[in-house]
Formats: structure tokens, C-alpha cells, sequence
């Protein structure tokens, strides 16, 4: 058995004998009392212009209206409704399923209707649209080798992009808190005293053993004074001692004719007070007294001189000053930084390293370092000088490797022109996997 469901024919689809009401563009309204969903049936509508017509459907108190277009049959008899969007479908549907029911339209389901969406859109494309589509299409070959082309070249750049950072991660160890530092010398005071002279002043080059900074001790200074006037008086002293022993002495001959003994006399033997041997031997204890007190004066004076002379603060190696700390006349206690120096040598890099990383680092490896000048980003090449285990100054709580790497290429003028001191850089020391692995490179 076969059924086949088909919509009924406007002729013999069930009227409604039921109010409905056009709205004329001139006001006027017309009630049609006989209907279907599929248009009017009414002798009413007979010569009227139905042109911009409204339809109002009366539910329940309220009216619901929309613009409606009636097309007329051949014989004048029926108007059928075309155009019709699904919402007004929809409401005229239920007004006319609760008249053939006999059932009052509940407001919700007049809202219901009302909120039908609307008439679905074709999504599909016309022929022509297909046609005009089709003419801008390149051939089917041409496009596979352009996609083949393009996708190569684009697996390409990400591979190569992606590649060279785990190429770097591998071959490249960066040093971490990398900073140049300078062959900086602070030289303190190495007594007490008073800043008498600075004589060499900031940016300024000197030689080894260079007088930078000369201070003085007025103690020190008042007992080298003296020890200077009690020398002098002892040499004084002395000098009168040793010309009244030659004036003893040029007696002689005339004392040993006067002796009663000649050979006593001659054995330099003293036989009464107040003779010949007895005024010799009291010149020379004099003379040996007076000497013994000079040369202890002389050695009080040498150390009073050590002394001054170790308040002078000399330049360690050639180089140049720095800066100095302290002003001039101002008293300065032993140990007091006076200046900074810094040694004719270029300035180094100084990096630190993880323990873990202690078998892939070694002295003479190759690095390179970015600093910038002028806002322009340079790259040179240094060389690792020595690994030394210890903590980094800027992290006191790691302990690791610290690195130290000498900069090639750079002049001594050109370290302290582009690297101030402990200023960051960036550092990579390089592995060379590519030589040592498959002979490649230098």
C-alpha cells in the first residue's frame, strides 16, 4: 500500500465562515467571513483595489496585522494569499486551526507564532554565480604546484626559524649577570693624618711609582723636627769632643818627657788622676757616649722619615686616576679609601655559570659579546680566560662558575671608550658542535 501525503487543493481545502479583516490604504475596513489558508472567498472583495492592503487577524481582544498581497483568480471569485513569510503563515495558521477546533488561542501560543523564524534563505549558488566564480578558478595543476610551492616554502622558513633555536639552545652556553669590569686599585690611607696635597686629580695618567696623593702626620712631623735639633746638637758635641782629643793628643811627646815612668806611659797605663792617659781615656768615653747617642738619634730619624714617607700614596702600576674620594687638609684615619685606580691593563668580562654547567665550559673557549654604542648593537669576540668556582657578587646565594673572558680586537683606549665598568652585556660562549661533530667551520 502506497500513501502519498499532498496539500489540498484551494477548491477543496475547508472554509471557515469566520470573521477577517482587510485594512484598505483609504481606512476602510472590510470583514471577509469566508476563508481558508489559502486565500479569501468572499463576494466582498469583488472591484475593490487590494493594493497595499493590511490583514488583520482577531484574536482573543487583540488584533495582529500584516501587509498582505491578494492575488485575484480568472473568474473574480477567489483571491488567493501569496508572498506570505513564515510568521505570517504561522498566525494566520493558528487563527485558523482554533476555528476549525473550536478551541480559544491561548496568548502564548499567539506569541509563539509570532516568534516563527523567518523564511529560511537558499544558501546554494545559482548557475550563473557558479559560472562567474569558475572563470576567475586557476587550472587544477597550476594550483597543486603553487600549494605544493607555498607550503614548502613555508614548512621551510618555520623549520629552519624553529630549528636554529634548538641549534642555539644547543650550541651556545649564555652567561648569566655577564658585566665588563675594569682593572680598578682603591688605595687607602695607610697611616692616620691630613690630606697636605692631591696631586694627580681625576682622568689623570700617570707611571708606576707616580706620586698621587701626599698626607701628613703633624705629630710625626713635630718628632722628626726634633730629633733633626738633638742630631745636630750630638754632631756639635761630638765635634768638640773629637777636636780636644786631637789637642790631647798633639802632647804627647811633651807628657812622655815628663813621665816618670817611660814605659808605663808608653803602655798607655794612667798613673795619677788628671795625667796624660787619664784626660785621653775620658775624651774617648765621651766621644764613644756622644756616638752611641747619635746613632741612636740617626735610627729615630730614619723611622720618623719611614714613617712621612709611608703617608705618600703612590701609583701601584702605570694607569690613571680614576677618581679621588677624599678633599684636601681633610684628616683621614688608616684604611680610609683615599682614590680609585685603574691599571694600564683592558678591561674583562666577568659572567657567572651554574654548576651544571661546569663540563661544557673551558679556558680558550670562544664567546661573543653584544654591547651597544650609540644605540647600535656591536658583536665582538672574547676568549674564556679562567673558570674559578665561587659566588657571583650580584647573586651572593648561587654558587657556581664565574667566568672570566678577555675581549679581542679592542684597544686599551677603545675598553675604556665602550665598556663602563659593571655595566651589563651579553655574553654566549659557543661550543662549536659543528666542528668538533662534522668538521665544519673554523
Amino acid at each position: 500500500m502506497r500513501i502519498d501525503h499532498e496539500r489540498p487543493a484551494p477548491d477543496t481545502e475547508a472554509h471557515v465562515i469566520a470573521p477577517l479583516i482587510l485594512t484598505l490604504p483609504d481606512g476602510r475596513r472590510l470583514t471577509a467571513r469566508k476563508w481558508s489558508l489559502s486565500g479569501i472567498r468572499d463576494a466582498i472583495l469583488t472591484g475593490e483595489d487590494l493594493t497595499d492592503a493590511r490583514l488583520m487577524i482577531p484574536f482573543q481582544g487583540i488584533e495582529v496585522g500584516f501587509p498582505v498581497l491578494l492575488n485575484p483568480s480568472a473568474d473574480g471569485t477567489f483571491w488567493a494569499f501569496e508572498g506570505l513569510t513564515g510568521r505570517q503563515r504561522e498566525a494566520l495558521g493558528l487563527f485558523y486551526r482554533n476555528l476549525m477546533t473550536g478551541k480559544m488561542a491561548a496568548t502564548d501560543e499567539v506569541i509563539t507564532a509570532l516568534d516563527t523564524p523567518v523564511d529560511l534563505v537558499p544558501m546554494g549558488e545559482t548557475d550563473e554565480e557558479k559560472a562567474v566564480g569558475m572563470a576567475k578558478v586557476k587550472p587544477r595543476a597550476l594550483r597543486v604546484v603553487w600549494n605544493l610551492v607555498y607550503y614548502t616554502l613555508l614548512l621551510a622558513v618555520v623549520g629552519g626559524y624553529l630549528g636554529s633555536l634548538v641549534w642555539k639552545r644547543l650550541d651556545h652556553v649564555p652567561l648569566s649577570n655577564a658585566r665588563y669590569v675594569a682593572p680598578y686599585v682603591e688605595l687607602a690611607a695607610p697611616n692616620a693624618g691630613f690630606v697636605a696635597q692631591i696631586v694627580a686629580a681625576d682622568q689623570t695618567a700617570v707611571t708606576a711609582g707616580a706620586l698621587l696623593i701626599l698626607m701628613t702626620d703633624p705629630e710625626a712631623d713635630a718628632g722628626l723636627a726634633d730629633v733633626r735639633g738633638l742630631i745636630t746638637q750630638a754632631e756639635r758635641r761630638l765635634a768638640d769632643v773629637e777636636a780636644r782629643q786631637n789637642a790631647h793628643l798633639a802632647g804627647r811627646a811633651a807628657a812622655r818627657a815628663a813621665a816618670a815612668d817611660p814605659d808605663q806611659f808608653d803602655a798607655g797605663v794612667s798613673v795619677l788622676p788628671g795625667d796624660f792617659h787619664d784626660i785621653r781615656q775620658r775624651l774617648e768615653q765621651d766621644a764613644r757616649m756622644i756616638a752611641l747617642e747619635l746613632r741612636a738619634l740617626r735610627a729615630e730619624r730614619g723611622r720618623l722619615r719611614d714613617r712621612a714617607r709611608a703617608l705618600e700614596v703612590l701609583a701601584p702600576a702605570s694607569g690613571r686616576v680614576d677618581r679621588v674620594l677624599v678633599a684636601q687638609a681633610a684628616y683621614q684615619r688608616v684604611g680610609t679609601p683615599l682614590l680609585v685606580f685603574e691599571t694600564d691593563a683592558p678591561r674583562r668580562v666577568l659572567g657567572w655559570l651554574d654548576a651544571s654547567e661546569a663540563a661544557h665550559v673551558w679556558q680558550g673557549m670562544r664567546a661573543s659579546v653584544r654591547y651597544s654604542v650609540s644605540g647600535e648593537t656591536r658583536t665582538a669576540a672574547a676568549t674564556v680566560t679562567a673558570i674559578e668556582a665561587g659566588t657571583d657578587p650580584m647573586r651572593p646565594d648561587a654558587y657556581g662558575l664565574v667566568v672570566h673572558l678577555e675581549l679581542a680586537g679592542l684597544t686599551l683606549a677603545d675598553t675604556r671608550a665602550l665598556l663602563p665598568h659593571n655595566a651589563a652585556v651579553e655574553v654566549r660562549l659557543h661550543r662549536d658542535l659543528a666542528q668538533r661533530w662534522f668538521g665544519i667551520g673554523d
